[in-house]
């Protein structure tokens, strides 16, 4: 087999070769003194991914010049034994250049094809390859026992488990699952458990894989938190003083859609109001709350959910219709995200709402229909229907209205003396030490205070109502996102100016 040295070789060879080998080559000739530390990284460069990548092509050999390369002892002392370059017939268009990546199957190929031209002895080439002993041992073996198909990865999945879930009760999950679209897995299987208990029945962790695994369950996208709010609810031990509002879900009907708007008295359990609309847009929602404002009085407070129209993910989870509240001077309270519990009484009129309208078809019906029917509805549940937590009397019994008369005037509101004033701009941003602040667009226009709360933090309110915790180390203003007990706010009952 003819050997080529690099001091022989002709210009189209070198043309050829790879261009760490013509960087060395430049350097051995003595171009610039400054290529002597290019040539060394090329040589590392030639051990590594040259030698790696065109194993099938080439045969490059390195060697050390005194237990370590140096460049300048190397092409000065002994250039003739420093590389050689074994060319096998390939066109120069067609040689791969030494940094073209590869996968691991293809090195596990180079590795074998190496170990089969027993040109290099077993160690040279796992060290080369960057392997151990013990893995270039199961290559082979692999090789042997398969041939090149077998050096692809096996499944660590073992052969058998026979703690395995049986496929006859997977399917019946499943088949309930289908049965119950809005089920979990957690009381499909309590339902099975009723119905077959002395089946094996998988844990509800492992019900969850199995449904996930046959394309059953949806995943849910992240949401963003919504600021709760950071005190207590108001007692409800009078007429008026908290009222629950929220929307009863939508049903199809001809033409669109319904929303039922329904609004309580935590107190006395009346169905304030249960009227359906066609979207839950503020423009449709707020005549509704002034048409209740004008017959009943204001409460002192509304609980609600985290939901559209009531909230947003702005600061102080502000939306249009719970700042119109706030300027009534009605305080806005809105349960922890994820926990209807915690407005039960309305949970469960909807529970019996849900019950009233379940032999009706809404989809043939139109919105001036359904409205009918969720009027006798709140008849039937006002005055007729008995309330146990009541005593076995209705709500209509014990409700009375508000002295709060609406009047549709916005009363300006007097901050504490201590607290730092700023105004709103129109682009929702507050000047602060210097800088701007973002705030709220909603509130452009108007005022907000600033009250010390700890050593460089400044909680924030607009009027009553706590937005969030001002940070002068960050400039920013910190939401309100996680379920605190803090002194509860002054009752908007005061410090208004007539």
């Amino acid at each position: 087999m003819k050997k080529t040295h690099h001091s022989s070789l002709s210009k189209g060879e070198v043309s050829a070769a790879p261009a760490a080998f013509v960087i060395a080559l430049n350097c051995y000739q003595g171009d610039r003194y400054w290529h002597y530390r290019a040539a060394h990284q090329s040589i590392k460069r030639i051990r590594h991914h040259f030698f790696a990548n065109n194993l099938r092509q080439y045969t490059p050999i390195c060697r050390r010049v005194g237990g370590r390369y140096n460049p300048k002892t190397s092409f000065t002392k002994q250039p003739k034994d420093l590389v050689y370059i074994q060319h096998h017939g390939i066109a120069p268009s067609e040689i791969p250049m030494p940094w073209r990546q590869t996968n691991v199957m293809q090195q596990r190929e180079m590795f074998i094809n190496a170990w089969l031209s027993q040109k290099y002895s077993k160690i040279a080439l796992c060290r080369q390859f960057g392997i151990s002993r013990v893995t270039g041992d199961k290559w082979i073996v692999r090789f042997k026992q398969g041939g090149m198909a077998a050096l692809a990865d096996h499944s660590s999945r073992p052969a058998a488990c026979p703690r395995a879930t049986d496929a006859r009760l997977c399917e019946l999950l499943c088949a309930a699952k289908r049965e119950h679209p809005s089920w979990g897995a957690k009381k499909l299987l309590a339902l099975l458990r009723r119905r077959a208990p002395h089946e094996a029945w998988p844990a509800d962790s492992t019900g969850d894989l199995i449904l996930k695994r046959a394309g059953l369950v949806k995943a849910r996208k992240p949401r963003r938190g919504i600021s709760a709010d950071a005190s207590p609810f108001t007692a409800a031990d009078a007429p008026n003083q908290s009222w629950s509002v929220d929307f009863k879900g939508d049903f199809a009907m001809r033409g669109g859609r319904c929303f039922p708007l329904t609004v309580s008295d935590n107190y006395s359990r009346k169905l304030l109001c249960c009227h359906g609309l066609a979207s839950t847009a503020y423009a449709g929602v707020w005549p509704q709350f002034e048409r209740l404002f004008a017959e009943n009085g204001m409460p002192w407070s509304i609980l609600s959910d985290n939901g559209t129209p009531f909230a947003t993910r702005s600061l102080g989870g502000l939306s249009r219709l719970s700042k119109q509240f706030i300027d009534l001077g009605i305080r806005v309270e809105r349960t922890n995200p994820g926990h209807p519990e915690q407005n039960g009484r309305h949970e469960r009129m909807h529970r019996s709402l849900k019950a009233w309208l379940a032999g009706v078809d809404s989809v043939r019906e139109e919105l001036s229909t359904l409205r009918m029917r969720l009027d006798a509805f709140m008849k039937e549940y006002n005055e007729e229907r008995m309330h146990e937590g009541l005593g076995g009397a209705v709500p209509s019994a014990l409700y009375r209205p508000s002295p709060r008369a609406y009047t549709g005037r916005i009363v300006p509101y007097e901050y504490d003396s201590q607290a730092i004033i700023r105004s709103v701009r129109q682009s929702g941003e507050i000047k602060w030490r210097g800088r701007m602040v973002h705030a709220s667009a909603l509130l452009a226009g108007e005022r907000i205070a600033l009250l010390p709360y700890g050593d460089g933090v400044w909680e924030v309110r607009y009027r009553f109502h706590p937005l969030g915790f001002l940070n002068d180390r960050t400039g920013r203003i910190e939401p309100l996102t996680q379920w605190r007990e803090i002194a509860r706010p002054e009752t908007p009952r005061c410090k208004q100016r007539v």
